[in-house]
């Protein structure tokens, strides 16, 4: 995964976005506010699919025929949060970490 940080400028008012592996500069943004959101993105992303294909394979699980025979919802429903609470805490935690 890349690993993008938020660089010091010399004024005060923008922000720039610094790629750690190669030292390209990846983004600056007119605002400095807005540098740790464009620095959290490759976190954000990750924390995205993962949450996605999750979700897509949980759906697999139980296909669109079965939904509503032999399952107990209040089952399905319990499952299938736990799954999304681990995504959601890994998403959480990069939001956190940026303070976004």
């Amino acid at each position: 995964m890349k690993n993008w940080y938020v660089a010091k400028m010399v004024n005060d008012f923008q922000g720039l976005v610094i790629d750690e592996q190669t030292g390209k500069n990846i983004a600056v943004t007119y605002d400095k506010k807005d540098a740790p959101l464009v620095a959290a993105a490759p976190e954000l992303l990750e924390a995205l699919k993962a949450a996605i294909e999750r979700m897509e394979a949980v759906a697999e699980i139980m296909p669109i025929e079965k939904r509503n025979r032999g399952v107990n919802p209040k089952t399905h429903a319990w499952h299938l949060s736990g799954h999304l609470a681990v995504h959601a805490k890994k998403a959480r935690t990069v939001i956190d970490k940026f303070s976004l």
